[in-house]
């Protein structure tokens, strides 16, 4: 009788937990999809900053070649 009751509540709890494990096998891949998303997004944000790095220092070379243009056109109209 023991034997059979400790049976059925296996069963039972058998039953009862196997729902719980699918929602918590769920989570376990939603989880591993948000790292993917964390890690690839932290990858584009460390190219973006490198790339915006880049565009300023070009634009900061930019602005001092234009400006020693503008010097050597000045220097040239007062040779006229």
């Amino acid at each position: 009788m023991l034997e059979a009751l400790r049976a059925m509540f296996k069963e039972e709890l058998k039953a009862e937990l196997e729902p719980i494990k699918a929602d918590i096998k769920e989570i376990k891949n939603k989880m591993d999809s948000v790292y993917d998303q964390t890690a690839d997004l932290t990858e584009f944000r460390t190219e973006t900053k490198q790339g915006i790095s880049d565009i300023q220092r070009n634009l900061n070379t930019m602005e001092l070649v234009t400006s020693k243009n503008w010097n050597d056109i000045a220097q040239l109209k007062s040779i006229k």
